[in-house]
């Protein structure tokens, strides 16, 4: 149960740092997405460790990955790879969440 909550409440906080970037992204806004970018690293590498103590997940090296080349994507006036690159984060994200729910049909 705590591996569940702890991965709804990483889940929770990489959604509204992804969202604030993109917002940020779509508004140009520069300090703004710099700003989003830092808080979603540090946070990251606050969980990175204990996700891998919870579960082992392929995706959980793809998001580290990921964070790892935003900075560089936040320098220049074309942030297409970075939404893409937040997208993926996200997605990756989601699909750890869907697969640490209890279902039903994975306990019977």
């Amino acid at each position: 149960v705590y591996t569940i909550h702890h991965v709804n409440m990483v889940y929770e906080k990489i959604d509204y740092h992804v969202t604030g970037s993109l917002d940020a992204v779509a508004e140009a806004d520069e300090t703004a997405i710099k700003v989003h970018i830092d808080e979603l690293t540090r946070f990251w590498k606050d969980e990175e460790d204990q996700l891998i103590h919870l579960i082992r997940h392929a995706a959980i090296d793809d998001i580290t990955k990921s964070i790892a080349r935003l900075q560089a994507l936040t320098s220049g006036e074309d942030y297409s790879e970075l939404a893409a690159e937040l997208a993926s984060i996200r997605w990756q994200m989601e699909h750890i969440h869907r697969t640490e729910q209890m279902i039903l049909s994975n306990v019977l």
